[in-house]
């Protein structure tokens, strides 16, 4: 099950970013109708956090958007839910 929540936790953040929305441990709680304690103890046990899989996956979709040249940098940026684009440029560089 511990794994099967880091899958569920990274195509919920996934899906919702391409989305251009935002992802919550909160939101994955709804939409998977788990407990946001059970998520989070789940991910600990496998080593890892929402907020850490959620940078993971931002960080893979602003380098995968990045490489479409009608997209500037601030827009890739906002697609992702970075605030400006120093912030996805410290974020790439992680």
């Amino acid at each position: 099950m511990t794994e099967r929540t880091k899958t569920q936790a990274a195509l919920y953040i996934e899906l919702q970013l391409y989305a251009c929305e935002s992802a919550s441990a909160k939101g994955l709680s709804l939409a998977t109708d788990t407990p946001l304690r059970t998520i989070q103890r789940h991910l600990k046990s496998v080593g890892t956090t929402f907020n850490t899989i959620h940078d993971e996956i931002r960080q893979e979709i602003a380098l995968d958007l990045l490489k479409d040249p009608s997209l500037s940098v601030l827009e890739v940026s906002k697609k992702v839910g970075y605030k400006c684009r120093t912030c996805l440029t410290a974020a790439v560089k992680r």
